[in-house]
């Protein structure tokens, strides 16, 4: 996921239950990783704060992390759902709001 910004960081999720954060100028190594709850399937932008990233976590987890403030803990994590997987997350345009997908097809 490309910060939709003119800044050039790039967040990638991977199976080792992490986020990294890569610049485009610096693309051998990650700038930081972010620790999260469980396998990480999909990862968001804020699309007005460049400083918010949002985490789906395999186990049902959403987190909210503020990159700027804060790398070892999330600023907020919730509970989707416990027994159906996540697949995506996505803002709504104003920020304001976020949508979660399941396995299940509900969102």
């Amino acid at each position: 996921e490309v910060l939709p910004r003119e800044l050039t960081l790039v967040a990638s999720a991977g199976m080792d239950w992490s986020v990294k954060v890569w610049s485009e100028e610096r693309p051998g190594e990650p700038l930081f990783c972010l620790p999260c709850s469980s396998f990480v399937v999909a990862v968001k932008w804020h699309p007005k704060n460049p400083n918010l990233l949002l985490v789906a976590c395999e186990k049902g987890v959403v987190e909210l992390w503020n990159v700027l403030k804060d790398r070892e803990c999330p600023l907020a994590s919730v509970r989707v759902s416990s027994d159906c997987g996540i697949t995506a997350v996505a803002w709504k345009d104003s920020g304001r709001q976020a949508l979660v997908g399941l396995e299940s097809g509900a969102m």
